[in-house]
């Protein structure tokens, strides 16, 4: 999905300009790849101390579809 499509959807849901802060930076990634950081952080450990179990985006969006159903 090009940045600029993905800024809309986040526009519909969070409010306008909020998609298009994150679509800038993914563009970013896009057109320099040199500067894209090159670590692995490892998680475990904070997940292994915080009361939650992590979703995936899809699984996310299935529990918050009722208020996003509009997009």
């Amino acid at each position: 999905m090009p940045p600029s499509k993905f800024a809309g959807i986040l526009n519909k849901i969070f409010g306008t300009g909020a998609g298009d802060a994150v679509a800038k930076d993914y563009q970013a990634l896009y057109d320099f790849p040199e500067q894209q950081l090159k670590y692995h952080i490892n998680t475990k450990v904070a997940l292994e101390k915080l009361p939650i179990t992590p979703l995936t985006t899809k699984d996310w969006v299935i529990m918050h579809r009722k208020f996003i159903h509009k997009i």
